[in-house]
């Protein structure tokens, strides 16, 4: 080979080599453009994962993905709903959907509590897997069935002062008739007629005042604060023949309410335990948290029937044949216009009322 063709030869060699060199620095140059850009969707697709994690573990429902492998918790109230329901959460997984994907079960948690759950599922076509959604309405349930019991109170309350008022007048006249006949009669018997009518209509004045102060709590005198020990007189001096002993320094605490009313309240609860046969009260304090105290009234009777337990509060329920069923009615009522609240728990042996009321600390 001549020189002329190896110069010829090398100048092309030559060539390839700076189109070579140009194609690697074009194919570097996109291969940093792409990385750039891979680097940059890597990053959005981060932050929208970052920021669906967020929104998942904010809501205040629980996410569950159910697949093969079980129902995986994906969120924080998902694991406080496993937590919560234990084996009660396959149940409610496996039970039927309705066709819209949303429906309310009431079941069980492992306390044995009622819990108001509705639930709705997504299905994940291609992946052959479902998103579960499980929200508790317990709490909600809870306060609508409260407000539908205050709106029928409030009717009754209506009612019974409408009533009372009607038939206190009368009564009165009748009570005095026969406090007549009693005092000059015309023979023994009519004496004697005369007298059970007086009991019987002094029985209708006391069902009266019950109703007028089942009717009306919040006409009393301005809230005092009083420890609980002084509270209790009114029911200590009632000469009722059960005890009521106040645990540890439980007597100390503060308690804000109406002069008369609170008072009453005491005294109808100790009468309420002493007439169901129990012949002690404990009184403690459970708790004094955020503004509450709880105070735990416990007897050693024969505990609450199982029958009237949800209705425990609501007038004119009772077991008693002698009483008019408004005691523990006007102990809610009046509880209630004071700030307070009043509710039963179950217990073994007996029967467990708990108060709460607004702290009277300074």
């Amino acid at each position: 080979m001549s020189s002329e063709e190896l110069l010829h030869e090398f100048q092309l060699f030559r060539a390839a080599a700076e189109d070579l060199e140009a194609a690697y620095a074009d194919l570097k140059g996109r291969a940093e453009r792409i990385d750039k850009q891979l680097a940059e969707k890597n990053e959005q697709l981060l932050t929208a994962l970052d920021e669906r994690e967020q929104i998942l573990q904010a809501l205040p429902l629980g996410v569950f993905l159910q697949s093969e492998k079980g129902l995986l918790a994906q969120n924080d109230a998902a694991q406080k709903l496993s937590l919560l329901l234990g084996d009660g959460l396959s149940a409610l997984a496996m039970s039927h959907d309705e066709e819209d994907g949303s429906i309310q079960c009431v079941v069980l948690d492992k306390s044995g509590t009622k819990r108001v759950l509705r639930k709705a599922r997504v299905q994940l076509q291609q992946r052959g897997e479902s998103l579960l959604f499980i929200d508790d309405q317990t709490t909600l349930a809870r306060l609508h069935e409260e407000v539908e019991r205050i709106d029928r109170i409030k009717s009754l309350a209506e009612l019974s002062l409408g009533i009372a008022h009607e038939i206190r007048n009368p009564m009165n006249g009748i009570l005095g008739f026969a406090c007549m006949m009693r005092k000059d009669p015309s023979s023994p018997k009519l004496a004697r007629w005369a007298l059970r009518v007086e009991e019987g209509v002094r029985r209708v004045d006391k069902i009266i005042k019950d109703l007028l102060a089942f009717a009306r709590p919040e006409q009393r005198r301005a809230m005092v604060r009083k420890r609980l020990d002084a509270w209790l007189v009114e029911a200590s001096a009632a000469e009722l023949g059960i005890e009521i002993e106040l645990s540890g320094d439980a007597g100390q605490t503060i308690l804000v309410g109406h002069e008369e009313a609170l008072g009453k309240v005491f005294s109808n609860l100790a009468r309420n335990s002493e007439e169901a046969g129990a012949s002690k009260i404990t009184i403690a304090v459970e708790s004094i948290d955020k503004g509450r105290i709880r105070l735990c009234f416990t007897d050693d009777g024969p505990g609450i029937d199982p029958a009237i337990a949800g209705k425990l509060f609501d007038p004119f329920v009772g077991t008693k044949e002698s009483g008019s069923g408004l005691g523990l009615a006007f102990c809610a009522r009046a509880l209630e216009a004071m700030g307070a609240g009043i509710h039963s728990q179950p217990k073994n042996g007996g029967a467990l009322l708990v108060l709460d009321f607004p702290s009277g600390q300074d």
